[in-house]
């Protein structure tokens, strides 16, 4: 999904009222958000700052995935940057490698005919975005914990 269905996805998904209701929630016009919406639409543009508040007022990380993807990266959501204990740490690197093993026996099985199909390339990369998340996650504890501030 390209960022710009992804936008119209997230408006038009939101409960109550879809784009209508999200455009009062983030303090816009509702027949001009819609008009931003609409791909044919040659006079209004969504902006940056509006995309970024509608993801946040409709909770949806949709337009940030679409665009992480068509940079070539992946989205990954991160909790908020906390101090860590030390058996904490520990689940989340046991978390991180049972992660890890999933991700590779999801590549090894979907190889096991000499071919990725498409339904084992969504397999994989949902088993590697639960991996990257995993390590993501490690990597935010350890922030936390850091004097670097």
């Amino acid at each position: 999904m390209d960022v710009f269905e992804a936008a119209y996805r997230v408006a038009h998904d939101f409960r109550p009222d879809g784009a209508v209701g999200i455009a009062r929630r983030i303090g816009k016009n509702p027949g001009t958000f819609l008009n931003k919406l609409n791909p044919n639409q040659e006079m209004h543009h969504l902006t940056l700052g509006e995309a970024v508040a509608m993801s946040i007022a409709a909770a949806d990380a949709r337009i940030a995935q679409a665009f992480a993807y068509e940079l070539g990266g992946a989205f990954v959501p991160l909790p908020p940057v906390t101090a860590a204990s030390d058996l904490e740490l520990l689940t989340l690197m046991l978390a991180r490698d049972e992660k890890g093993g999933t991700f590779a026996s999801t590549v090894a099985r979907c190889l096991e005919d000499g071919r990725i199909s498409p339904r084992d390339w969504k397999e994989i990369r949902t088993a590697g975005m639960a991996y990257l998340s995993a390590f993501m996650v490690l990597m935010q504890r350890f922030e936390g914990m850091s004097d670097a501030g």
